[in-house]
């Protein structure tokens, strides 16, 4: 419930000689949704809750206050003498309710509101994951989305706010940078290189065939076999540290692992690059620049280990 809604009011209605006082706003609601719909299941789904939650309530109304706020009429409820009496008083802190959200829209910090961060699995998983929800921690009023996959959000249909890919080129009109390469060697299980002989060893990839795989003739061991294909990229790395075969891996994942090893003679390239954007009609949303700012600087901190040049996760 947003903070002006929390607000505790007193308004002091008088009828007769009898003095009247509601002091939780959530009761105002009760009364105005019930005098706007006519009935309790209407007013239930104006609040959110159960028809049964209104009738207790607004038993527990009347018994407070001393008097019957609603009688129940063929077709609905009706308000009595003093029910009419609080509706007005309902109406009037509802503008001041809406008035003062409006109002603390206006003094909150530039991080309000909602960010929506598309990134792929690995690279929230094993580089980001802190940093965002460290963010989510630091920012109360930020509203951030996290949309985990490898397909690229569409931010000209406005899917998302911000997209981390792994790609060559974005296109042309998305605004942000080129953080850095991402880079791939070949990789095994210390314990499968020791304990299984060169000619016995197989790749695991993720695509099927030799075509597909042509990167395999320039790795150390280019005549072994396809083994396995596994189209998953966090299962692929798993299924070598448990030393099921060898795969051409990638830096930033493999390089973490105590488990796997770089084939001796392995080469290491950049495979891709690694991007962040947004659209041009966001660029200069604070939030968006900050969130941006955020997450390139934690990427930025890693830049030696997706690039195939260190061996661990380093703090922005």
């Amino acid at each position: 419930m947003h903070f002006a809604d929390r607000v505790w009011v007193a308004l002091v209605h008088q009828r007769t000689t009898r003095e009247i006082a509601m002091r939780n706003w959530d009761d105002y609601r009760l009364v105005l949704a019930l005098a706007r719909k006519g009935s309790v299941r209407g007013a239930a789904s104006e609040l959110g809750v159960n028809h049964a939650t209104v009738s207790r309530r607004l038993a527990a109304l009347a018994a407070e206050i001393g008097a019957p706020v609603f009688e129940r009429k063929a077709g609905g409820y009706a308000p009595t003498a003093l029910g009419l009496d609080l509706i007005e008083a309902a109406e009037r802190m509802d503008v001041l309710v809406r008035d003062a959200r409006r109002r603390s829209q206006h003094v909150r910090s530039d991080m309000a509101g909602r960010v929506r961060v598309s990134l792929p699995d690995p690279i929230l998983r094993h580089l980001l994951l802190d940093t965002v929800c460290g963010l989510a921690r630091q920012h109360e009023d930020l509203d951030l989305e996290l949309q985990v996959s490898f397909g690229l959000a569409d931010l000209d249909a406005a899917e998302t706010d911000i997209v981390v890919r792994a790609m060559d080129l974005p296109a042309g009109h998305l605004v942000g940078r080129r953080l850095c390469g991402i880079a791939v060697s070949s990789y095994a299980a210390t314990d499968y290189l020791r304990a299984t002989p060169e000619a016995d060893r197989c790749w695991l990839t993720r695509r099927a065939g030799r075509e597909a795989n042509a990167w395999i003739a320039n790795t150390p061991q280019p005549d072994a076999p396809i083994g396995l294909v596994i189209d998953h990229l966090d299962m692929l790395h798993e299924a070598a540290r448990r030393g099921h075969g060898m795969i051409r891996g990638i830096c930033y994942i493999a390089d973490q692992e105590p488990r796997l090893t770089r084939l001796p003679g392995a080469r290491t390239e950049i495979f891709t690059n690694l991007w962040i954007l947004t659209h041009p009609d966001l660029r200069h949303t604070p939030r968006i620049r900050e969130v941006m700012r955020h997450l390139a600087d934690a990427l930025l901190a890693n830049k030696s280990l997706l690039e195939g040049k260190a061996n661990r996760i380093s703090a922005p």
